[in-house]
């Protein structure tokens, strides 16, 4: 390898803000069902799911990468801990974050900010 090489590349996504916060990762296991995909960036429920705001889910962990599903459970990587842009986060196509979702994902080390651009 040379010392002029590029190894790899990286595109600024929006999803983190700064280190203000501390960015931790944890491994969990989910289940995707086939041909689904969960995009970086979006919000797991305690539950292991998209977060919807159903009753009994809180918000636990972000994706730190795409997770292709197989209708398996994966072991994947999510954020625990950090500074995100609210308008970067994905959650289930017919909910929106409130600001209770916001004071939760707070109590689990999950800041959110929106951004101007």
């Amino acid at each position: 390898m040379n010392a002029n090489e590029t190894i790899g590349t990286f595109a600024y996504d929006g999803l983190i803000i700064d280190g203000k916060h501390s960015l931790d990762v944890k491994s969990i296991s989910i289940t995707v069902a086939k041909e689904t995909t969960f995009a970086r960036g979006t919000l797991i429920g305690t539950d292991g799911q998209i977060y919807a705001g159903i009753d009994g889910q809180t918000p636990d962990c972000i994706l730190t990468d795409e997770v292709v599903g197989t209708g398996a459970a994966t072991v994947v990587t999510a954020y625990k801990s950090g500074n995100f842009n609210k308008d970067a986060l994905i959650v289930a196509s017919d909910y929106t974050l409130t600001d209770a979702d916001i004071e939760n994902m707070r109590k689990v080390g999950l800041f959110v900010e929106s951004v101007a651009d």
